[in-house]
Order: C-alpha cells, then sequence, then structure tokens
C-alpha cells in the first residue's frame, strides 16, 4: 500500500492542475467575510496616512531625512512616529540554499519521486523598492514571473543619493526574489520555487496591500526589511525597551493574519547582534526583536551558515529573541550566509538598459528569509495537489516547526526557535499522514471544551513530537510597556497541550523568563501559539493527547492544526479521538434530491455548519459551500449530473460523510 501511495504523490505533485490558480484564489475569497474585508483596509488605511502625517510633521519639526542610504548599502525610510515623539525607520536587512534545506530531495529526479518547484504559485515580495523584473531569471516565454504591483521606479528623475536609494533597493528585492524564484539560467543561483511567480511591491503601505492580497488568495509573502536600530554614526535609534516591544506593525500582522487564515507572513529577523552592546547592552545579546518580528502569527527567520568545519551554526549578526513576553522568537532558521542570486545595477550609461545577467553574493536575516518563504510555497503546493485545498496558516507554521532540525541545542531557542527548516521532511510527513502513520488534523476547540485523541506508537522511537499550533487573535498594544511599568502577555486565546501515557502527564516546552536564564524548560506555557511535546526514547503503546484551554475563548472558539509522529515522522497508529458529532446527528433531505438539498445538524450537538463539500464517485471536488451561524445549510445542486455524490460536511471541526442521490 505504501508503495501505491508514493507512486499516487508523485502523480498528484507532478501535476499543477489545482495549485494556487485563479478559481482556488476565487474559493480562498468566497469563504471571506466582505463586509470584514472592507473594513479591515479602511482601518490599515486610516493607519497609514495618519503614520504619514505625524511623518511630515516630525520631519518639518526637526528637519531630518525621511529617506536615503546608511554607509554600509542598506536604505531606510521614516515610516512612523510612535508614542508622540519616537521615530520609526524602516531598513533593509542584507545553490547552498538549496542543497542545505532538502529542497532538492522535492524537486524533480529527487529522492521523494515529487516535483515541486512553485509552478502556478504565487509569492508575495515587499521590499524596499521593486524587483528588476527583466533579469533573465525571471522570463518565461515572452513576460515575466516578477509581476510589479507597485510602480517602478524612473531613473531618468533621480540623481545623487536618491538615485544611489533606487539602486540599492531594487538590487535588494532582486536578490531576495532570486532566491524565491530564479529559474537556473545561471545554475548556482538558481531558486529554491523557479516554476513560481513573485508579486512585486516596495515596502509603502504594506499592510493595506498585504490585506488586498490576503483577499485575493495569496497564502505567503516575504518580508525582509525591518526597522533600524542604529543610524550612520552608531547612535541607537530606538530606546532599549522598544527591543521586544508589541508595537502597532505587530497588531496589525496579527489582525491581518487572524481575518485571513491562509495567508503567511514570512519576516526576517534582523542583524543586529553585533551591535547588542550599543542598542540593548544589558540583555546578554538577547532582546533584539523589533516591529512585527514580535507579532504572533508571523514567521520570523534567524540566519545560519557554515562554520570553519562545515558545521551549520546561528549567524554573528542573526537577532536574537525572545519577545517582551519571552515567547520563542525567531521561530525558523535558514541559510543566509554568501548567498548567491540575481542582482541590479544601475545602466553605465543614461541611454542603456540595466545589464539581465548580474549576480552577486550577500549577507543577512534578509537572505535567509525567502528561503522559508519559497519552502512554505513548495509545501503548499503539495498540499493543494492532493488535498484541492490549502492548508491554514497555523497548520504550515506547525509543519515547519515538527519537521525542522536542531543544530547544536536539542531543544528551542531564543536564537534560531525551532531550528533549521527542512524542505524534504515537510514533505515526508504530509506522504505519512496521507500513509496514516502520522497525524495532521485541522480542528477547532469549543469553548469550555476539550479535544482528546487517542494513538498508539507502533514501536519504541527517539522521540515522539506533538505539535500544537493556532492563529490567535491580534492583541492590544500599549506603550506602557516601553517604560517597564507594565508587562502583558500577549497570548489572547490561551490553549494548552498534554499527553498522558499510563497515568503519566507530558508538557510542551516554554522559554524560562528570565533574560540573562532563557533556558528551555518543560511545562504549562502561557505565551506562545504554538506548544511542542517532546517524550524522549519513549516506549511503544497507547498515547492520549488532550488539547484544552485557559479562560474563556474569544468568539467562543479556536481553529487548531495538531500534528504526531515519531522522530522518522511515521510510527503512529490513530485509536480514537473527541466527536462533537457523529453521523446520526446529521439529516439530509430531501434525499433523493431534485434541485435544492438541506443539510441540518441536530441543536443539542452544534450549532454551526461552516463547510460542506460535494464530490463525485472518482473524488473530484465539484462544489464547496461555506457557511456561518446556523445549524442548516442549503446545497444548490441544480447544475449537477444525475448520480450519487459524497458530502464532506465540517460541523464544529469534526468531519462528517455522507451520501446523496441526485436525481
Amino acid at each position: 500500500m505504501k508503495d501505491v501511495r508514493s507512486i499516487v504523490y508523485a502523480l498528484l505533485f507532478s501535476s499543477s492542475l489545482f495549485a494556487q490558480s485563479p478559481q482556488l484564489r476565487n474559493e480562498i475569497r468566497s469563504q471571506q467575510d466582505e463586509q470584514k474585508n472592507k473594513e479591515i483596509i479602511q482601518q490599515f488605511s486610516r493607519e497609514v496616512m495618519s503614520d504619514k502625517e505625524a511623518v511630515l510633521q516630525f520631519q518639518q519639526q526637526y528637519s531630518v531625512p525621511t529617506k536615503g542610504v546608511y554607509k554600509d548599502g542598506r536604505i531606510y525610510q521614516l515610516r512612523a512616529i510612535e508614542d508622540g515623539d519616537i521615530p520609526i525607520y524602516y531598513a533593509t536587512q542584507n545553490a547552498l540554499s538549496r542543497s542545505l534545506t532538502g529542497v532538492d530531495n522535492i524537486s524533480k529526479g529527487g529522492r521523494q519521486r515529487v516535483n515541486l518547484q512553485g509552478r502556478n504559485m504565487i509569492i508575495g515580495l515587499w521590499d524596499g523598492k521593486p524587483a528588476f523584473e527583466q533579469h533573465q531569471e525571471f522570463k518565461s516565454s515572452a513576460s515575466s514571473r516578477v509581476i510589479l504591483k507597485d510602480r517602478d521606479i524612473n531613473i531618468a528623475k533621480l540623481n545623487g543619493e536618491d538615485l544611489e536609494r533606487a539602486e540599492l533597493g531594487k538590487n535588494h528585492a532582486t536578490h531576495v526574489a532570486g532566491t524565491l524564484v530564479a529559474s537556473g539560467v545561471y545554475a548556482p543561483a538558481k531558486g529554491l520555487a523557479p516554476e513560481a511567480s513573485v508579486w512585486s511591491y516596495d515596502w509603502d503601505n504594506d499592510i493595506v496591500e498585504m490585506a488586498s492580497a490576503a483577499q485575493s488568495g495569496l497564502l505567503v509573502s516575504n518580508h525582509s526589511y525591518g526597522i533600524a536600530a542604529l543610524d550612520d554614526y552608531d547612535n541607537p535609534l530606538v530606546s532599549p525597551t522598544y527591543f521586544g516591544y508589541y508595537n502597532k506593525d505587530a497588531y496589525q500582522l496579527d489582525k491581518l493574519t487572524y481575518t485571513y487564515p491562509y495567508y503567511q507572513p514570512v519576516i526576517s529577523a534582523g542583524n543586529d547582534r553585533e551591535d547588542y552592546a550599543k542598542i540593548n547592552p544589558t540583555m546578554n545579546g538577547n532582546d533584539l526583536l523589533l516591529g512585527n518580528t514580535n507579532a504572533k502569527n508571523a514567521v520570523v527567520v534567524a540566519a545560519v551558515g557554515l562554520d570553519g568545519t562545515d558545521q551549520l551554526s546561528v549567524a554573528k549578526f542573526s537577532s536574537y529573541g525572545p519577545t517582551g513576553d519571552f515567547r520563542i522568537k525567531p521561530d525558523i532558521a535558514a541559510p543566509g550566509v554568501k548567498i548567491l542570486s540575481s542582482a541590479y545595477e544601475l545602466p553605465r550609461y543614461s541611454n542603456a538598459s540595466p545589464s539581465s545577467d548580474l549576480y552577486k553574493v550577500m549577507n543577512g536575516t534578509s537572505m535567509a528569509s525567502p528561503v522559508v518563504s519559497a519552502i512554505l510555497t513548495l509545501w503548499q503546493q503539495g498540499y493543494v495537489q492532493s488535498h484541492h485545498f490549502p492548508m491554514r496558516s497555523a497548520t504550515l507554521r506547525g509543519l515547519m516547526t515538527h519537521t525542522a532540525e536542531y543544530l547544536e541545542e536539542k531543544y528551542p531557542t531564543n536564537k534560531i526557535g525551532w531550528g533549521m527548516i527542512n524542505a524534504e521532511r515537510g514533505i515526508q510527513f504530509m506522504k505519512n499522514v496521507d500513509d496514516e502513520s502520522a497525524v495532521l488534523k485541522e480542528s477547532v476547540l469549543l469553548n469550555k471544551k476539550e479535544f482528546r485523541y487517542k494513538f498508539k506508537l507502533d514501536n519504541p522511537s527517539d522521540r515522539l513530537l506533538v505539535t500544537l499550533s493556532w492563529t490567535d487573535i491580534e492583541a492590544l498594544f500599549d506603550s506602557r510597556e516601553l517604560n517597564r511599568s507594565v508587562k502583558n502577555n500577549k497570548l489572547i486565546n490561551d490553549l494548552d497541550i498534554r499527553l498522558y501515557k499510563e497515568g503519566e502527564e507530558y508538557f510542551p516546552w516554554y522559554l524560562n523568563k528570565n533574560m540573562s536564564n532563557l533556558n528551555a524548560l518543560k511545562g504549562d506555557n502561557d505565551v506562545d501559539n504554538l506548544e511542542r511535546i517532546e517524550l524522549i526514547n519513549p516506549d511503544a503503546g497507547e498515547y492520549e493527547v488532550v488539547v484544552s484551554h485557559k479562560g474563556e475563548l474569544s468568539y467562543g472558539r479556536q481553529d487548531f492544526s495538531l500534528l504526531i509522529s515519531n522522530d522518522d515522522l511515521e510510527g503512529i497508529e490513530k485509536v480514537s479521538s473527541t466527536k462533537e458529532v457523529d453521523p446520526e446527528d446529521i439529516i439530509i433531505w430531501p434525499n433523493p434530491v431534485q434541485d435544492i438539498a438541506n443539510v441540518e445538524v441536530t441543536k443539542d450537538k452544534v450549532f454551526t455548519i461552516s463547510e460542506v463539500e460535494v464530490f463525485d464517485l472518482s473524488n473530484r471536488l465539484v462544489k464547496r459551500f461555506n457557511f456561518t451561524a446556523t445549524n442548516r445549510a442549503v446545497i444548490d445542486m441544480r447544475e449537477l449530473e444525475r448520480g450519487v455524490y459524497l458530502l464532506n460536511i465540517n460541523v464544529g471541526g469534526e468531519r462528517v460523510r455522507a451520501k446523496v442521490l441526485k436525481k
């Protein structure tokens, strides 16, 4: 059976029929609340306009530059004025990646027998400037796979520092885009998703544009920029208390990702650790995350590189966490040292065109972040092709951490989070889930309820891994935290996971809440929206996972994702799980049906039908309907051919199957 499933996977993954097509993006949009779509765009637009007005007033009062180029080549822009008088500057953060992360093994000819190269997938790219779309690495027939979504710069109208800023900004974005999608015209610079497309934006109005892109079905975006910590004269630009602070950027990103549960932004952690003595001297090199890198639902990426003994270790410049409330950030690490990719330079003569075959080597978490963005996109490609719909972003984050590999320390850290991303292990886990030897479950926890899942570990193993992930609601940002008079946990819906075997209780990891001693401990985690239990050398036998929550759940529910496997990403056999709804609680009438079928859930069970999928007997999805706040769904089957159809009904996070005959 396993060999047959591998062949099926190879066939599915070699096809791009489903991928991130316009039809799929429309399906994602059909699940959204149009009124909420308008409201979030309006809110973010007001906040962006307010920031611009504050920047203008600040510039007029203090005569400071609003944009420019640092001596080290980073471009910067005055982005906002926070808490009345704190200027916030954004700045860029400047073939090895493919091999070190296992991407070659999930490409054509790789040992996973799949062909994931990003075909028909789209990656959002926000950066200081749009990328150079005419580079040879991005060409596809007569067009480019890099699509400019913001107006490109007109270099004929620029001079001096503005011209330099335009060149450096475009080069940075082009380098990042190459890591994402370069086709491999020059083989050593081949990107990780060489058949994917890029929507390329500058960073002006990024949060508004991100909301619009998420509404259009974008699944993954890359952001290799962040708040600058030092100016050209090594003067700190923010106070030490601003590091780890959950500011408006973090709030906006969490609100955005909670509103659009399939959308995953990926953010570079920053390159400030070598300057920690100047910017945050009392934290021993820890607590260096700024702005939206403190968001709960973002994937924050640290950089690693090969040391003198060809061993991977954290890059000396990569900014350490944790957040101010001691969440495990950064989340993940990827190669960010000596990364070769596509590049851009201004033409030497005013009437000449830029060269389309330039390449450069660059360092930075900016280079690590697109490695992760590309791998997450490839995972979504594989999942869409086999399941016809993407993973939730919480599932994607859970998959990323569940299959990551530790480096020096064999536990999560504030340096590189859960370790090094591994593209191949992610695909292997997904295969094993379909082979029913591992568990990946998307479900929902209702208020005052528990979710229980019993499973059997087939054989003793090196490790048993149980991962819980969820997309949390945005928290309030409180400027009183800047003077340390207030310290608030930012977790809103505090879910908990426990593992039991024969009366023994096992707990997840968390970071010790002491900046001088940030050891990973096991116990109750009350700050992270990703929890993982690791059991070393577990015995074979039956285990039970319990997911519960503290306090009250906002909105009375919380979607979550659960992943279970041994260290080899297999070895699991399901025994039983919590069921909110049984098949007998579902009433379908009339059946047979002429045109309209009614699907009703008994009111003493669950009062929300969230989704009904209709499949034909060849297991092809022919209809999907989404519903909220009802125990009855009306299914229009008038356009369907006569025959038997299978209904996949999602009720309160549980899926119930039923048959209906169309006359």
